[in-house]
């Protein structure tokens, strides 16, 4: 008898066919999680470590964009 409340069959109850998941799908999204998380911890212990550095404008102190040689705010320039 299926399980109601579950998709997969007419009466809303659960099949062992609608079930079945493809072995490679489910590998491949735990290794997708395990890459991501390992991206997301190493970035949090270099940020607490203090190897990431945010670049701040050397006149009011905010963060600033990499990309442009001058404060975007106050127009001074960005510490080195």
């Amino acid at each position: 008898m299926p399980h109601p409340g579950l998709r997969g069959s007419p009466g809303g109850g659960a099949t062992m066919e609608a079930m079945d998941e493809p072995l490679l799908r489910v590998g491949l999204e735990l290794t997708f999680v395990v890459a991501v998380g390992g991206m997301v911890w190493a970035a949090v212990r270099r940020i607490r470590t203090g190897l990431i550095q945010v670049p701040r404008c050397g006149r009011c102190g905010r963060p600033t964009s990499r990309a442009y040689p001058n404060c975007t705010r106050c127009g001074g320039p960005r510490d080195p």
